[in-house]
């Protein structure tokens, strides 16, 4: 309780005790102290902040084009003639000596993606006729290319043509004037990714079919009558391994 006693002013004095809190609570209780905020901690959480708000749009549309690049190699046919000096004296009743023939053959290979090269360990290039007899197969060497490169090169096949294969590519070239010949390539190649150096080996079976070739009044030889490049067509691809 509080006691006053009179001053010599004539006031009194009030005393007023001091109570200690400690005593209305607990044993184990303490009052709890004002915590000290560390002065770096808002601006690290405001600049943490705006870099997440800059890097994750980025970060996410690259990782989508990384995904939606990985598209198929383009192959084109964009010259083919073809030559047999002996052609025009071939009917249905001659022996059967066989003919040589060749072919000069211009071929485009695309790597459309943005973000992978490729390498073409080993391509087969193949000339069909009526589209399943082989007439001759010619072998490109290895050669990389790099994301939105072009490679263009020329083969030349050479075959011995047999007399009945000989004899109908004559008739044909009489009768309308133009071959219809066919390109079947097998691609050995190796998808390098860019950021995780990842390889995939595929071999693509590719397609280039009715390469009319128009022959001159003597039947001995003929260029492909479009006036620029054939597409071809992946018709499948086998993916053989894959490894870091």
């Amino acid at each position: 309780m509080s006691s006053s006693a009179p001053s010599k002013h004539g006031f009194r004095q009030v005393v007023v005790p001091i109570v200690d809190n400690r005593q209305f609570m607990g044993a184990d209780q303490v009052a709890p102290r004002p915590t000290q905020e560390s002065p770096c901690g808002r601006i690290c959480a405001i600049v943490a902040c705006i870099i997440l708000v800059l890097l994750c749009p980025g970060l996410f549309g690259y990782t989508i084009e990384l995904v939606n690049n990985f598209k198929d190699p383009r192959f084109q046919v964009e010259s083919f003639s073809f030559s047999a000096p002996k052609l025009s004296t071939r009917s249905d009743n001659i022996n059967d000596i066989p003919i040589t023939a060749n072919w000069s053959i211009g071929i485009s290979i695309t790597n459309p993606a943005k973000h992978h090269a490729v390498t073409f360990e080993n391509i087969e290039v193949s000339v069909l006729y009526d589209a399943t007899k082989i007439l001759s197969t010619e072998t490109i060497g290895t050669f990389r290319e790099a994301p939105m490169d072009v490679t263009r090169f020329v083969v030349h096949p050479k075959a011995w043509l047999e007399s009945s294969v000989a004899s109908a590519i004559a008739n044909d070239s009489r009768a309308d004037g133009a071959v219809d010949f066919d390109l079947r390539v097998w691609a050995n190649s190796t998808y390098i990714m860019k950021i995780t150096h990842k390889r995939y080996h595929l071999v693509f079976d590719v397609h280039c079919r009715n390469l009319k070739v128009g022959f001159s009044s003597n039947a001995t030889e003929g260029e492909m009558l479009l006036g620029g490049s054939k597409q071809c067509l992946i018709a499948g691809y086998l993916e053989m391994h894959t490894y870091n």
